[in-house]
């Protein structure tokens, strides 16, 4: 947290990126077993707003 106390750098910027990729593979992983149970699933990408005004992300209502 010291190193971004002026705002995000670079490297925070490639943790951010690499945590959210991480992030996304397993949901991915975990969508793909929740169905293989028989159940609807959709995985959504992490920190990829839907609502870019109010930087809103979707939620699933199924």
């Amino acid at each position: 947290m010291v190193s971004i106390q002026n705002g995000p750098n670079q490297a925070y910027a490639d943790e951010y990126a690499r945590a959210n990729k991480h992030i996304n593979k397993l949901s991915v992983a975990l969508a793909i077993e929740v169905k293989a149970r028989g159940f609807r699933s959709k995985p959504l990408a992490a920190s990829d707003p839907a609502d870019t005004v109010n930087i809103k992300g979707d939620f699933p209502l199924y």
